[in-house]
């Protein structure tokens, strides 16, 4: 799907909420616009598309992307290039036209102070997770829709060297990493019905690859993540999940896999399990790493080390596979992990 240009009149009423910094989705469900701040949470508005607008938009949407939207064609999706938008047609919703805008700016909005201030996460924590990029640990990060786990990715993936070929396989453009970072050795892969992330892994270890982001690990080409990092590349990926611990178990039920092979590669060739937990109170919206854990299988089974738990640190225990990423890259082990009092 090709990046459309849309002009500012497109958006007629909604413009305002396209500029503002602090909006990244906007969704009208047939009856009611809604909007998903930074700050404030889930608004309600008070504003009513009118039919005449929403007609208007979709049929410039289709033209656009020169495709139908109909009974036949229900859905219609079009990407800008800091937008994506969805739509679905009121022959298959009991609600009329739904429309939702999600932002894809090219901007890392977790930035360090921001980070610490808020409690996302402490600032050993921080430059431990920076460090851990720099020594080649590979990363799984769950968390619940609008948690913000790409965020969390696209934070640590600043950390990577320029010079590192990494290469990012994503259904939309939500990484950004060559806009941020122009300079980079980096090659963005987009996923399509002719091109399955099964296809776009297997095309991006031809390249050389050192790091491998894949945007989000939902179905079977978890088979090919695990064979991408078992040839030595680092990965970073999401996956929907409840609790660090259950991840295995996770790319196993998506593999389709019961044997325990697939809870043993998981634990053999992940590094770090992140939880990141969105709450929202009435001073609005706060994101912090919940969890954290390490992973490490050996001949006596599968471990799941809990570092941080409801978002406090419960223990300390720095795997020996860290340990040898860490000492292959000349850097010391952070003190936080000096001593062992794991529990």
């Amino acid at each position: 799907m090709a990046n459309l240009v849309l002009s500012e009149d497109t958006f007629g009423i909604l413009l305002p909420y396209i500029k503002e910094k602090t909006i990244t989705d906007i969704r009208w469900d047939g009856n009611n616009l809604w909007l998903d701040d930074l700050e404030k949470g889930r608004i309600l508005t008070d504003i009513k598309l009118e039919e005449s607008f929403i007609n208007k938009f979709t049929s410039r949407l289709s033209d656009l992307a020169n495709t139908n939207f109909n009974s036949s064609s229900p859905v219609l999706e079009a990407e800008t290039d800091s937008l994506r938008i969805a739509c679905l047609h009121p022959s298959v919703t009991n609600t009329g036209i739904a429309i939702t805008i999600r932002k894809t700016e090219a901007e890392c909005r977790l930035k360090d102070d921001q980070m610490i201030e808020t409690g996302y996460c402490s600032e050993e924590m921080l430059e431990f997770l920076k460090q851990a990029v720099k020594a080649r640990c590979s990363f799984v990060v769950t968390g619940d829709v609008g948690s913000g786990k790409t965020e969390l990715v696209k934070k640590l993936m600043q950390s990577i060297p320029d010079s590192a070929t990494t290469l990012t396989v994503e259904d939309n453009y939500e990484l950004r990493a060559k806009a941020l970072r122009p300079h980079f050795d980096c090659t963005e892969i987009k996923v399509t019905k002719n091109f399955p992330p099964k296809a776009a892994i297997k095309a991006a270890l031809r390249q050389n690859t050192k790091w491998l982001m894949l945007s989000e690990a939902r179905s079977t080409e978890a088979v090919e993540l695990l064979e991408a990092a078992s040839t030595g590349c680092s990965i970073a990926t999401t996956v929907h999940a409840w609790d660090v611990r259950n991840i295995p178990d996770r790319f196993e039920n998506m593999i389709g896999n019961t044997n325990n092979d697939v809870k043993n590669d998981v634990c053999t060739y992940f590094d770090i399990g992140i939880l990141i937990v969105k709450k929202e109170g009435p001073d609005g919206i706060r994101r912090y790493i919940d969890q954290l854990c390490f992973y490490e299988h050996t001949e006596k089974g599968n471990n799941c080390y809990m570092i941080l738990d409801e978002g406090k640190m419960v223990g300390n225990h720095l795997t020996d596979k860290i340990k040898e990423r860490f000492r292959r890259a000349d850097m010391k082990i952070p003190v936080m992990f000096e001593g062992d009092n794991n529990v």
